[in-house]
This record gives structure tokens, C-alpha cells and sequence, in this order.
């Protein structure tokens, strides 16, 4: 979750950047290994095969954590499951891939947000489960969102905060997914625009 997401789902704090850089923290990956019946195989497949990030922080953000793993033991969960009073307020129905957690909360155990495939579309979107409210667009499949998380990641690393950088952040997200970044409500745009702000 970006500081802008952060913001509106009531964060108050500003997230900070350290100067010194390090290389992402990128902690095992967790695997896809029982079949869901609902689930498109379009989005089983890379869950299975690549699986997700069981935890990513970035060196030098003081904000919650980019991703953690949800896919414990190789189960998805639906979010109805995962947070019931939520998932039927928001209008969302789909599977937790994975979640955000704010390690200055009073409970680590909690997640603030929940990365969502969508049922039906098979969209991901990021669902606030602090304060509900519309789901945010993330990305058009579960692959796409992973290709994306490592396209962030690698950009991440060599990140000098100056904005030519940002665009071409901008660029290499657009190319892979023209539908993450249409509208400026959606995911990835916010994170382009905190990090213009850093900058």
C-alpha cells in the first residue's frame, strides 16, 4: 500500500526515505497447491507455478509492507473468509493473494489491505480493510500483478529519486499493463505519484 492509499484509508503519517540503499527484500515464495474450483486457470497457473512473494520490504520506506504472502500452506482463501463484514460491504468476492501490514500497528497480526482476484474478471484489486470503500484497481490478472511487483522491484533497486526514473517506472508498467495505469484512481498511479513527491 502507498502512502496515497495509506492516506485515504486514514494513515496519517507520511512514510519517510532513508538515504542508504540496499537491495529488496524478497523472502521465500509461496505456491498455489490445491485446486480452486472458481478459479480461472488463467490465474491458478502462475500462483502455482511462480507463486508469490512471501514477504517484500523495501530498503529505505518506513511505510507498511509492499507484500506479504496470504498463501499459507498453499491455500488461497476467499476474502469473505478473510474479512467477512468487509468483503460484503465493499462488494468484493474473490480469493487474498496477499496483504499489506503496517508494522507501526498496534497488532502486526492485522492487515490493512488485501490484494484481491477478483471472482468472475479475475482482476486484482486492493481492498482496505481498515475503512472499506470502493476496491482500488491493481492489475487485469494475477500474472500481470506479479510481472508488475518485479518490474517495481527491479526499478526499486536502482531508484535515485530523480523523475526521469518515475516516468520510466511509468513506461515499463504501461507497456506490461496498459489497464493499471488508465486512471489515476488505480493502484500503480499512486505509487508513481508518492514517488514523484520523494523526489
Amino acid at each position: 500500500m502507498c502512502a496515497a492509499v495509506g492516506a485515504r484509508a486514514g494513515v496519517k503519517r507520511q512514510p519517510a526515505f532513508v538515504a542508504q540503499w540496499r537491495t529488496v527484500v524478497v523472502t521465500e515464495r509461496d505456491r498455489l497447491r490445491e485446486k480452486v474450483p472458481d478459479l480461472a486457470a488463467t490465474a491458478a497457473r502462475p500462483l502455482a507455478m511462480r507463486g508469490v512473494p512471501r514477504q517484500v520490504t523495501l530498503p529505505g520506506w518506513t511505510g507498511p509492507t509492499f507484500f506479504s504472502s496470504e498463501l499459507g500452506e498453499g491455500r488461497l482463501r476467499t476474502i469473505e473468509a478473510f474479512a467477512p463484514a468487509l468483503a460484503e460491504s465493499s462488494n468484493v468476492s474473490g480469493w487474498v493473494l496477499g496483504s499489506v501490514r503496517d508494522p507501526m500497528a498496534w497488532s502486526a497480526e492485522e492487515a490493512v489491505a488485501a490484494f484481491v482476484v477478483q471472482r468472475g474478471t479475475g482482476h486484482v484489486v486492493l481492498v482496505d480493510l481498515e475503512h472499506g470503500g470502493r476496491p482500488t484497481y491493481v492489475n487485469a490478472s494475477a500474472g500481470l500483478f506479479l510481472d508488475a511487483i518485479d518490474v517495481f522491484l527491479q526499478w526499486w533497486e536502482t531508484w535515485r529519486r530523480r523523475d526521469p526514473e518515475v516516468r520510466r517506472l511509468r513506461d515499463d508498467l504501461t507497456r506490461l499493463d496498459v489497464s493499471a495505469l488508465a486512471s489515476a484512481d488505480h493502484y500503480w498511479p499512486h505509487w508513481i505519484d508518492d514517488l514523484k513527491d520523494f523526489g
